[in-house]
């Protein structure tokens, strides 16, 4: 299907966003968290706390491209047609999740085979490295209850995550994680994989494991924050999640140039 550019139809903030979330599922498929139609990812639009965008149903991480997306409010509404289909169990997720919390401006969920596996185990996610110590302090937990074909997870989520947690193990399904940006949610979501193919590749080994004490676990939040804070202030006060999202936009934008269509 040939889309017609939404460049210069919609607002340059909603076209800035739809150019975002393109480019984090070509790096999401880049990355490998996703070779089918199954995942999704999500973001509000800008001054239209009503209406997100979300891949349509369909079409491959790797096809997504900016005017795609599918704009849609709280009651299904597709509000600009492209000729495409809304992904109900995407909006299921994450209608639930953007349109009962303010403060979440995007979402993203991915079946990779670390995040599930990780998922599977009972220990959870066991932070085993330096990426995995930055992150554990805001991983949460929800149970499996079926495929989600009705509304209510997106929900579940929001009620395990406390206001706190930014990231959801899915149990014996996959990955959440959420922020008040785009670039939040990506730092998140690749944060917390690359911990996942660590763990798991240190569990393929015999070898004694060599875990980190919970001293150091409590301290590394900390830490870390002082190194995003000296980021933000190198980069004259751009958000350090923001530039990290940056290197990988600029390198989905040299991968794959029609993301911006």
């Amino acid at each position: 299907m040939t889309i017609t550019s939404l460049k210069g139809v919609v607002s340059d903030k909603e076209w800035n966003t739809r150019v975002e979330l393109a480019a984090a599922y070509r790096m999401a498929y880049h990355l490998g968290y996703e070779l089918s139609d199954f995942g999704h990812f999500s973001a509000r639009v800008p001054d239209e706390p009503e209406a997100i965008l979300l891949n349509p149903f369909g079409l491959t991480f790797d096809e997504i491209t900016a005017s795609s997306l599918v704009k849609v409010n709280k009651n299904r509404d597709i509000l600009i047609p492209n000729g495409y289909d809304l992904n109900q169990a995407g909006f299921n997720l994450h209608g639930g999740i953007l349109f009962n919390e303010p403060s979440i401006n995007s979402a993203m969920h991915v079946h990779t085979i670390d995040g599930v596996a990780v998922g599977c185990q009972k220990s959870g996610f066991t932070p085993i490295s330096q990426d995995a110590a930055s992150v554990y302090h805001l991983v949460r937990y929800l149970d499996y209850d079926g495929v989600v074909i009705l509304p209510g997870e997106g929900e579940a989520c929001l009620k395990v995550m406390d206001g706190v947690g930014r990231i959801v193990v899915l149990r014996n399904h996959g990955t959440l994680t959420v922020g008040a940006s785009v670039s939040e949610a990506f730092y998140y979501l690749y944060f917390f994989e690359k911990s996942c193919q660590e763990l798991t590749a240190a569990m393929r080994s015999s070898d004694e494991k060599t875990y980190i004490s919970g001293k150091v676990l409590a301290e590394v939040p900390a830490q870390i924050q002082v190194v995003l804070d000296g980021l933000e202030k190198i980069a004259g006060g751009k958000n350090a999640m923001e530039q990290v999202f940056d290197g990988f936009a600029r390198r989905a934008k040299r991968l794959y140039p029609d993301l911006e269509a």
